[in-house]
């Protein structure tokens, strides 16, 4: 959980805000980001190698991510959060 919120500061805080959405959920706010520059921003993401280390070992592991762009999808923060996890669930349901 460290290691991955560490990934999201790194690639985010300077873009928006990263919160922790509850247990192994975080969300990310992006500013003036429309819906192609965020999924150019993440796909980013995506191409790197995440890893957290255990004992002296280093552990590959995977994320699913699902996302939603203001105003097109939501004019709220909790209509936004609601078609993130929609998207979300849809991408962990087709194993992705």
């Amino acid at each position: 959980m460290k290691t991955f919120a560490k990934v999201l500061e790194d690639n985010f805080s300077q873009l928006g805000k990263v919160c922790r959405n509850g247990g192994d959920e975080f969300a990310v706010f992006l500013k003036r980001t429309t819906m192609t520059e965020g999924r150019a921003i993440f796909k980013k993401l995506f191409r790197q190698k995440l890893t957290f280390s255990y004992q002296g070992k280093d552990y590959p592991y995977t994320i699913s991510l699902g996302f939603a762009a203001y105003p097109d999808q939501g004019a709220s923060r909790e209509e936004l959060l609601n078609k993130a996890d929609v998207a979300l669930y849809a991408v962990k349901m087709t194993g992705k």
